[in-house]
């Protein structure tokens, strides 16, 4: 797990950058905040894609429909980067957006799934 070792090491050392430069500029550490975020989630772009492959592919197997797995996927990434978003929010201090993301990355999420939903009311009037 190198790519972990290399987010591991640069937020930790970031962070302490951060920390120090927070109390004279703000601004500065904030943006060095954000680019930490960045930089982390491309480390993980290559992990991500194997993840992605194997969930297509074990879904293939066991014959689940491609839209399901999509909005899975959808859901999942929404929620990550809803949570990076609300952090960074936070860590600037702006608590009721950091809140304000957490409530609509959540209704995004509950949107997506709304086919989902749909299936089951499907189901559930076939079976009655």
């Amino acid at each position: 797990m190198n790519i972990l070792a290399k987010a591991f090491s640069l937020a930790v050392t970031g962070s302490f950058f951060a920390v120090l430069l927070k109390k004279n500029t703000p601004e500065i550490s904030l943006a060095m905040t954000i680019i930490i975020s960045a930089v982390c989630a491309f480390l993980s772009v290559e992990i991500l894609a194997e993840i992605i492959n194997f969930l297509r592919i074990s879904a293939q197997l066991a014959e689940i429909p491609n839209a399901t797995v999509a909005i899975v996927l959808k859901a999942s990434g929404i929620s990550i980067l809803t949570k990076l978003t609300g952090d960074v929010c936070r860590d600037a201090g702006q608590t009721g957006a950091a809140s304000g993301v957490d409530f609509i990355g959540s209704i995004v999420c509950v949107y997506i799934a709304l086919p989902l939903f749909e299936t089951v009311i499907d189901m559930l009037r076939k079976m009655l």
